[in-house]
């Protein structure tokens, strides 16, 4: 994903890009308020404006992804 010029491989692309910042090969990047991929709670909330990073796939494969997140809010 990260290339040897520690910039996003071309091949891969942004949906409701988010602030972020590569740093020795590490992607990171901060949530805009109120973004969400939340979908038909109880109350019929629904939210399609979160971040995410996208490439397209055509045979099996699998990926392993380490994250932190810092929630401040119930829901966070």
């Amino acid at each position: 994903m990260i290339d040897k010029n520690n910039k996003i491989d071309q091949s891969y692309f942004w949906l409701n890009q988010p602030i972020y910042e590569i740093k020795n090969h590490k992607l990171y990047m901060s949530t805009s308020p109120n973004t969400d991929f939340w979908q038909k709670t109880y109350y019929g909330f629904e939210r399609d404006n979160g971040h995410c990073l996208l490439t397209k796939v055509i045979n099996d494969f699998s990926i392993t992804v380490n994250t932190e997140f810092y929630p401040k809010k119930q829901y966070d």
